[in-house]
Order: structure tokens, then sequence, then C-alpha cells
């Protein structure tokens, strides 16, 4: 299992970014904030859905069920795939080879404050507040003393909200920074709030609040980021964003865990909540001091 679990995290540090900025070659410049924004929104919903679907089949089928659907799962997509026609597609100009490439797209985000505060926004809420799978069996287990039905549910409710989200996302205006550090702080505060839920009847909408949010917030992270970067560069710099967003889980859900087996699951569903909410204000308040700095300048040259 844990060769499998290997395997599985290298041939997604290689798919992902590369399924990321594959979205530029398929649609249209018309339809690129579209498809970029919906093409994220599926991502992140899926990742919540999944969980969801799988806990209905570990009750009522098995979990070995749950492997042979999942991995049924994959070929509508290489079907998908296979019919694509090549002359339809829009090729980005390649990237020059070059050791070091990760170093390459470091140094240009940092060159680029909105993509750089953006993408340390996805990596807070990565490391700290998606870990759903910690929180919420906590929460039903010991807050709420529910069972394996209790956490499915939750699941289905967070589900339900990430639908709804990404279908707003995908038909959402373009991005702005700002927009993405508020939408990252409300979702850092409704984790926050569904830790003091005193009941289900609290703590289920915030659920659904978190879920639609969350989804907002990654698939306008993911389109602004893939719009300001220059597109010979775009997969480059999505390989560091996903290795920001996937690769803080790891060091994360340690320390949630264990904070949440010292303190209790609420305290650590609180800490999940507080610090992407920290992290987005700190973002939008280095926005603010950019941009009152430009201001200044704008006035300083037109006096």
């Amino acid at each position: 299992m844990y060769g499998f679990a290997f395997g599985s995290g290298v041939i997604f540090a290689f798919d992902a970014p590369a399924r990321q900025a594959f979205v530029a070659e398929v649609a249209s410049a018309g339809r690129l904030r579209a498809a970029i924004a919906l093409n994220a929104a599926v991502f992140q919903a899926t990742r919540l859905i999944g969980p969801a679907v799988a806990s209905l089949l570990i009750v009522t089928a098995g979990t070995g069920w749950v492997f042979a659907v999942n991995a049924a799962c994959y070929l509508g997509p290489t079907i998908g795939l296979l019919r694509l026609r090549p002359s339809d597609l829009a090729p980005a100009p390649a990237a020059s080879r070059e050791p070091g490439a990760l170093r390459t797209a470091a140094r240009y985000v940092r060159r680029r404050p909105d993509v750089a505060w953006t993408i340390f926004l996805v990596g807070m809420l990565g490391t700290f507040g998606l870990n759903f799978p910690i929180v919420l069996t906590a929460m039903a287990k010991t807050a709420f003393h529910g069972d394996a039905s209790t956490y499915g549910l939750f699941n289905i409710v967070l589900a339900i909200g990430s639908a709804a989200g990404a279908l707003r996302a995908a038909a959402g205006a373009q991005p702005r920074p700002r927009v993405i550090a508020a939408s990252a702080a409300v979702f850092g505060l409704s984790q926050a709030a569904a830790a003091l839920a005193p009941d289900l009847a609290v703590f289920l909408p915030l659920l659904a609040t978190m879920g639609f949010v969350n989804l907002a917030f990654q698939a306008m992270a993911n389109a602004s980021v893939q719009l300001a970067v220059d597109p010979e560069l775009r997969g480059r710099v999505m390989g560091l964003y996903m290795l920001v967003f996937i690769g803080g889980t790891p060091i994360g859900a340690p320390i949630v865990g264990a904070l949440t087996s010292q303190f209790g699951p609420r305290a650590g569903m609180a800490v999940c909540g507080v610090v992407p909410a920290l992290a987005a204000a700190l973002m939008a308040a280095a926005l603010a001091r950019r941009s009152g700095g430009r201001d200044g300048v704008s006035r300083v040259r037109s006096g």
C-alpha cells in the first residue's frame, strides 16, 4: 500500500501541473478564463465529492469496491483525451530546457507579487485549512458522538457546498487579488466558527459554507495565476503552485493531527481555520501597502 501511494504521488507530480496548463491549449482565447476556472473548480470539487461518495460505498459495499470504482473512473478521461484532435489545439510556446527549472519558476514568481501572494495563500490553505479527513472524522466521533454515517453526512454537505461554489466560480468575473484574499478569510472564519458549533444544526450550514467558499477561492486563485503568467512558463509556475498546494499537506496533517489528539477536535479544527484567515489578512495588508505605494508614486509624478 505504501508503494502504491508513493507511485501515485510521483505520477500526480507530473500529471497535475501538465493538466492544469493544458487547459489553455484546449480552450480558445475568449473562453480561456472560464475554462481555467471551470477546470480548477472541477479539480477541487472532485477532491471533496469523491470522499463523500467513497464514504457511502464503504458503508454499503466495502472498502475494496471503493478502489475498484476509483480505477474505473479513469476510463472516461482516458477516452476523452484520445478523442482530442491535435490540429484543434493551440500549444503554448515551449520553455527552454534548463537545469533548475523550479528555481527559474520561483525567481519569476518573486518578481510578480500578486502571483507570489496568491501561491502563498494557496499553500496556507493546503497545509492547514484542508485537513478535512482529520478534523471531520474527529468531530464526527468525539464532538458529536457519531459514527461512519455521520462522517459521510459531513462529506456530503461539504460536497454540496463545493458543487455550488464550483458553479459560481466558473461563472464569475475576472478574479481579483483582494477578492481571493477575502474568500480565503471567509473560509477560515467559517471553519473556526464550525469548530465552536454546539450542534449539527449549526455545524452543517457552516460546513456547506466552507465547501462553497473553498471551491470559489481555489478556482479564482488557480485562474488568476494561470492568466497572469507568461504562457511559456505556465507549466512550471503551475508545478510550483501544485507543489505548494499539495505538498503542504504532509507537513500540516501531522501538526493538525497532533493538536487534535492533544487538545481535542474543536481545537484542531479551529487552528485549521485561524491560520488561513491570518494568512489572508497578511496578503490583504501587503497588497494594500503595495497599492498605496504605487498611488503615492503616481501622485508625485503627476505633481
